[in-house]
């Protein structure tokens, strides 16, 4: 259902029914890890979420490392103000 790489490959899926009593598939609750910054950087205008990951980890579909590091689900609102600083854990899983 999503990329190996993705922040919800491993969560689970479960059937629960409509309103219309229909069966529909769902995605449970996504739990954001415990993830520590192995370093902090301040934004300037030019970051985004997908150059950072590729800066840091070689990838750019890791973004989610770094939402997950500042307890972001948008990872675009950690990139809204310049000057912010955020969090870069390190690379692992």
């Amino acid at each position: 259902m999503f990329d190996p790489g993705s922040r919800y490959a491993s969560v689970a899926t479960i059937t629960v029914q409509d309103d219309a009593g229909r069966s529909v598939a769902i995605v449970k609750l996504r739990l954001i890890p415990p993830t520590s910054a192995a370093i902090t950087r301040r934004v300037v205008a030019e970051d985004r979420p997908d150059l950072l990951a590729h800066h840091y980890y070689k990838d750019p579909t890791r973004y989610w490392r770094i939402a997950d590091a500042g307890f972001v689900l948008d990872p675009m609102e950690s990139y809204a103000t310049a000057g912010a600083v955020i969090p870069i854990p390190a690379g692992g899983a």
